[in-house]
């Protein structure tokens, strides 16, 4: 077997095995032959020794030494060289006894070997029991080849295949001769045929041998695949059959009168000639071709890095590929170790290899190897034990691929995978890998923390587990929405996360979606967002408090005219009331113009507190409270606590509104602090200007998307440049004494509210204001 074990092979051979049955057969065949000739001369029927030829049988000497040649083979087949010697000795001595009958005239010396076989089978016959020329000599062809046989060497084994092929040929002449006709059984011609029993004798040796020794000659060759096993098989059987057949032709027409024996021969001896030189044109041209295609497949292999190595791992064969891959060339490679050529570093080394593909055929491994200018390479080798015949040393082709750049891009990502695992670990927010079926898949060390439960413990668990019951459906709803939009990242959502000890926390999630082959993988990236809350809720704190102090600080620009406004109703009550009780106090008291005064006090007393409640309720701190009003009622309570009387009288002040938007959704005192925030500096800013008179302009109108613009504008100088690039920018103000804070808290309010705000100078001068809020229709308002 190819590949084997030697010792096992050497078994093998020891006990025949390794022979295979057609030698076995044959040679059982050949002694079958033999024995049944001698019982036919042992009972005096020499029809049975002839196979029904009683005129031609098998003499007994004749198949006494064939049986023995059977027996020798069968021994050395089984490798008993001390038995076949033995049974080869009487084939010797029958050889020489029979030679020396011949040479004498006197077949005493023979016939004294078979005293008990047949005398009278004599009768008539000089050389009765005596085996002939032919025989003889078939007998010492076959009796060489099985001592040559006897040790399994290549040489000799040829010389064994090519006796026997000889015998072969031999055989089927002398044995067809006489069936066919073509030679007598008397006369000369008995000494150069061969009985029926003989001639199958000699061609079962002649197969078991070749059988044995398959594996050298011509059997071996038509063993070969492909093209050139055909094409030899084809010409075996050319090359056996036309001899036979011309010889045959020959001897048939030498019987024939009237033609000359060398006429014969000539014709003979061109058809040799003929077949011969068509054999070889034929095989050449089928041939060539193969090896032409051969060629072909030669070169493309030999661009591939490949080498031929023998047992110890020696360089045999060494590529073009090799020469362009390592950069040695073949003259300087060749006979070198292949691993000490190339300074190869591998885990496992070349004995523990060979046991390997030894084992199973083949084996792959991965090694370092250098190139001549000293480059270091990964490399892909593969090593395959290539099948030989038994008797020749194993061959290892090693066939190389170069993985450098692989093995590069391989530790670059695993440089990429390892970076990414380090942020995955020290990002501030939890990521948790989950599938469609919401397992988790991976649990970073914030999402540990965060929840208080390791990831050893979550893989393979339920993502819903980190959550309130009453917030998984929400949950699994929000994850449908994600899967049929198939987006990569989900919109925000405020959730509530279930920490191990059964605390709750609000939480924000986003999912992200990615296919990973035929699966989608979820990746959730979750916030703790407690301190955020709380956060916001202390902002919305400093915000109230921060309104509520520009209120105050609005309301201390104002004092002036507020002190102004709320003389007027006191003074004209007091001036009432001291009517009233003037007219009491007279000899003849008018009570009913009294009673007249005291209501007329009261009134300008209702007034004053009017004026009172409406400025406590602009500075008081209360929740933002948010209602439809209608924008008219917001402007003139916005005029009123921003203009004393006198100033309204000194000001034009005028209002446009929009007749399809009449009514806002906001907070009343939160709108009406930027007004008389936007209003007072509009006074401010004309304040010093005796050459016109200050106008102020409030208009409202629609502009889309459910909003409502209104705009302050004024007549005066308009934003300084310096101001208009910045103008919501803290502590940046124009007035000697003001805060720079008005605008950007107005700004805070009208985002607040979902609108915008935007400062500009008008064109026919002064500057304008503008901010939206939400409007509210007709309908909703009804509704």
């Amino acid at each position: 077997m190819f590949g084997s074990d030697p010792s096992q092979r050497n078994v093998d051979s020891r006990n025949g095995l390794n022979a295979g049955w057609v030698p076995h057969v044959c040679a059982l065949t050949a002694l079958a032959c033999c024995l049944i000739a001698l019982a036919g001369w042992a009972t005096g029927q020499p029809g049975i020794a002839g196979f029904g030829n009683q005129s031609y049988p098998m003499r007994p000497l004749t198949a006494a030494g064939f049986g023995l040649v059977a027996l020798a083979l069968i021994a050395a087949i089984w490798r008993q060289r001390a038995l076949t010697l033995v049974l080869m000795l009487p084939v010797v001595l029958i050889a020489a006894g029979v030679a020396l009958d011949y040479a004498g005239n006197a077949p005493t010396i023979a016939d004294r070997l078979l005293l008990s076989i047949g005398r009278a089978a004599r009768q008539g016959h000089p050389h009765g029991t005596l085996p002939g020329p032919m025989p003889i000599a078939m007998m010492i062809l076959l009796a060489v080849a099985t001592l040559l046989a006897l040790r399994e060497v290549s040489r000799r084994s040829k010389i064994v295949v090519m006796i026997a092929s000889l015998v072969l040929g031999v055989t089927i002449i002398a044995g067809l001769a006489v069936p066919l006709g073509i030679v007598a059984i008397s006369g000369p011609g008995q000494h150069v045929t061969l009985s029926l029993p003989l001639a199958i004798t000699t061609a079962s040796l002649a197969l078991a041998l070749i059988g044995w020794r398959h594996h050298n000659g011509w059997p071996g060759l038509l063993s070969a695949q492909g093209v050139e096993g055909r094409t030899l098989r084809t010409i075996f059987v050319l090359v056996l059959v036309a001899p036979a057949v011309l010889g045959l032709g020959g001897l048939w027409a030498a019987s024939l009168p009237g033609i000359a024996p060398e006429l014969v021969e000539m014709v003979e001896a061109g058809a040799h000639v003929l077949v011969s030189a068509a054999v070889l044109f034929w095989a050449w041209s089928r041939i060539s071709r193969e090896n032409n295609a051969r060629w072909a497949v030669t070169r493309a292999l030999d661009s591939a890095p490949i080498v031929l190595t023998d047992a110890e791992g020696r360089i045999l064969h060494w590529s073009k590929g090799c020469e362009n891959l390592y950069l040695w060339d073949a003259g300087e490679a060749v006979g070198r170790l292949k691993h000490d050529l190339l300074a190869t570093t591998i885990d496992q080394d070349w004995p523990a290899m060979m046991a390997e593909i030894t084992r199973t055929g083949a084996c792959e491994r991965e090694m370092v190897e250098q190139r001549r200018d000293g480059t270091r390479l990964h490399i892909l080798e593969k090593a395959q034990l290539l099948p030989v015949r038994a008797q020749d040393a194993p061959l290892v082709v090693l066939s190389m691929t170069d993985i450098t750049e692989r093995e590069r891009r391989a530790a670059v990502l695993a440089a990429r995978e390892s970076e990414l695992g380090s942020i995955l670990e020290t990002a501030p927010d939890a990521m948790i890998a989950i599938d469609d079926r919401n397992v988790i898949r991976s649990f970073n060390a914030t999402a540990e923390r965060m929840f208080g439960r390791p990831a050893g413990e979550m893989v393979g668990q339920d993502f819903r587990a980190l959550m309130p019951e009453r917030f998984r459906g929400q949950f699994d709803a929000g994850l449908a929405d994600d899967a049929d939009a198939g987006g990569e990242r989900s919109r925000l959502r405020s959730l509530v996360g279930l920490r191990s000890d059964g605390t709750e926390f609000p939480i924000e999630l986003a999912l992200g979606a990615a296919e990973v082959g035929e699966e989608r993988i979820f990746t959730a990236f979750i916030r703790d967002v407690t301190d955020k809350l709380a956060a916001q809720e202390r902002h919305a704190e400093l915000r109230d408090e921060l309104l509520h102090v520009s209120r105050l600080s609005a309301m201390g620009e104002m004092a002036a005219g507020l002190a102004h406004e709320l003389n007027q109703p006191l003074a004209a009550a007091t001036n009432f009331l001291g009517a009233a009780e003037m007219l009491l106090a007279a000899d003849a008291p008018d009570s009913g113009k009294a009673a007249d005064l005291v209501r007329m006090a009261s009134a300008q007393t209702l007034r004053a507190g009017e004026i009172i409640q409406r400025l406590r309720t602009f500075v008081s701190k209360g929740d933002v409270e948010v209602h439809a009003e209608p924008i008219v009622d917001v402007i003139a309570g916005a005029v009123s606590l921003s203009l004393t009387s006198v100033e309204q009288q000194k000001i034009g002040i005028r209002y446009e509104p929009d007749a399809m938007h009449r009514t806002i959704l906001a907070d009343r005192v939160q709108i009406q602090q930027v007004l008389v925030n936007l209003i007072r500096n509009a006074v401010d800013a004309q304040r010093d200007r005796p050459d016109a008179r200050p106008e102020i302009l409030l208009t409202s109108r629609g502009v889309g998307d459910g909003m409502v613009e209104i705009a302050v504008s004024d007549n005066g100088p308009g934003i300084p440049e310096e101001i208009l690039g910045s103008p919501y920018k803290p502590f940046n103000s124009t007035k000697p004494n003001g805060m720079g804070i008005g605008l950007s808290i107005c700004r805070r309010i009208v985002e607040f509210h979902g609108g915008t705000m935007h400062a500009e100078n008008r064109p026919e001068g002064g500057a304008r204001i503008r901010f939206t809020v939400p409007a509210i229709g007709n309908a909703e308002l009804a509704t």
